[in-house]
């Protein structure tokens, strides 16, 4: 019997946690138990208090306890015979991985209910037996600063957290079983400080593409910047969770990271009430439009309001963008834009204005200028397993398309296409393969009428090679699902 110990005789130490060392022992009944030790007067306040907690959560996800010091010296918990979250999930399929996910996010619900917090979710805290049972342990008794690479950006800043930065960490968590990895990876501890709070993580799918849209969009929501933005009901994420698998793939966005990471900053400088004013510029066809888009949906992820365009300069929405930060997206042509930036810099909304635009802007305008870059050999062939085709392919589409975002999807859409599809067709889906396209431009554009239009559009639409926006009065041409998984 060990003085520190109480009546557990400890056996080998199996790590170092929250609150002090957790030891492999034998109770005094014969069990094997896991005991943590306090390792100072701190410690042992933290510890007791975890046992207080953990004394009124009976739930067959969260670790049990078993018996404790009154002083706080040491704590007896069930000993949980598994391995951390990432180290189960090598080679587990998507389904096995999102099956565990659930299930944490339902202990996490528990936890919440009986007005507790975790505290320092992340992937060593979260143990998975052989039938796939996770447990969470090292619970605290407060949020503290959590740990880097899981820890939400109020965490680090140092604000009052609650609930809400549990939930960043069942996001960070959902990240890694998706793709391997956590949301922000860096070889300095001082990066992973800085990035939670002054970037947004790249959507998983620009990692790993075969992810189920809806289960990317449930894992980004959890890792808003924004508290607020996170989703509250944890029961309802564990049930959206199971219904995500059916979903469509994600129609990720390749290549162009240094713009991509650029633009993703200057929208967290828009949430903190900054005006940035950015001109994304470049050839048609250059990926202008995906790099504008792919931010407008993290923007509207984040809660603010998004304004595009037919609609993004309307008769009085000066009013509209000074009730709350936005995201505005404006085209250089448009009569309207020249004024409304004006305006939006004078007297300094807080909001995120991009244009789209062929030119670089004057020095005078206090506007910053982001370039697309050309796709590389490596980005093509992650563009083309995406789409099902040979990445053996690669060199000659870059050789024939340079590399130019918008001449290679199209190449890749063109090679992906059905072989029975008609010249018409074709051309229908060419006119909307970067962007929505309203049905009168439409019509125009291929010389037919509307009623034509929509004879030419209805069996590309049934067979989902055409997509319906805005209510219908647009269309969007998109990838065949075999070709997308």
């Amino acid at each position: 019997m060990s003085v520190d110990s109480g009546p557990y005789h400890l056996r080998c130490c199996l790590g170092v946690g929250g609150q002090g060392q957790v030891w492999r022992a034998q109770g005094p009944n014969g069990e094997t138990v896991a005991v943590k030790l306090a390792s100072g007067s701190r410690d042992r306040a933290d510890l007791l208090a975890v046992a207080m907690l953990l004394e009124r959560l009976e739930h067959p996800g969260i670790v049990r306890r078993l018996d404790h010091d009154p002083d706080g010296r040491w704590l007896a918990m069930a000993l949980i015979e598994g391995r951390p979250l990432h180290r189960w999930a090598e080679g587990r399929a998507l389904a096995e991985r999102l099956s565990v996910l659930a299930r944490i996010v339902e202990a996490m619900a528990f936890l919440h209910g009986a007005g507790a917090t975790h505290g320092d979710l992340k992937p060593d805290n979260v143990l998975v037996d052989d039938t796939g049972k996770p447990t969470l342990i090292d619970l605290s008794p407060t949020i503290g600063g959590g740990s880097l690479g899981y820890a939400a950006p109020e965490q680090l800043l140092g604000e009052d957290v609650g609930a809400p930065a549990d939930v960043y960490a069942i996001g960070g968590l959902g990240y890694r079983l998706l793709t391997d990895q956590a949301p922000f990876t860096a070889s300095d501890p001082a990066a992973l400080l800085w990035l939670p709070v002054n970037a947004l993580p790249l959507p998983p799918s620009a990692i790993v593409p075969s992810i189920p849209a809806d289960l990317e969009e449930l894992v980004m929501s959890c890792l808003a910047r924004t508290p607020s933005a996170r989703p509250a009901d944890l029961h309802r994420l564990a049930a959206d969770l199971a219904d995500t698998l059916s979903s469509p793939l994600a129609q990720p966005v390749f290549g162009m990271h240094a713009a991509r990471r650029q633009l993703r900053r200057h929208l967290v400088e828009a949430m903190g009430g900054g005006s940035p004013m950015i001109t994304v510029c470049g050839k048609p066809r250059s990926g202008r439009s995906t790099l504008i888009e792919e931010l407008l949906d993290a923007a509207e992820r984040e809660g603010l309001a998004v304004h595009r365009p037919p609609h993004a300069a309307p008769p009085g929405v000066l009013v509209q963008l000074a009730a709350t930060p936005f995201a505005l997206r404006l085209e250089e042509d448009d009569v309207h834009t020249h004024a409304l930036r004006a305006a939006i810099q004078s007297r300094q909304l807080p909001g995120i204005t991009l244009l789209r635009a062929e030119s670089p802007p004057p020095a005078s305008s206090r506007s910053v200028c982001v370039r697309p870059a050309r796709l590389s050999e490596a980005d093509l062939a992650k563009m083309l397993s995406s789409a099902g085709l040979l990445q053996s392919s690669a060199p000659d589409i870059h050789r024939m398309t340079r590399g130019h975002p918008g001449v290679v999807r199209d190449d890749i859409r063109h090679r992906g296409l059905p072989s029975d599809l008609t010249t018409a067709q074709r051309s229908l889906l060419a006119a909307v393969s970067t962007e929505p396209r309203s049905l009168y431009v439409l019509a125009r554009c291929l010389g037919l009428s509307e009623h034509d239009l929509l004879d030419l559009a209805e069996p590309l639409l049934e067979r989902g090679l055409l997509e319906a926006r805005d209510g219908g009065a647009a269309l969007l041409a998109v990838l065949p699902r075999s070709l997308q998984q």
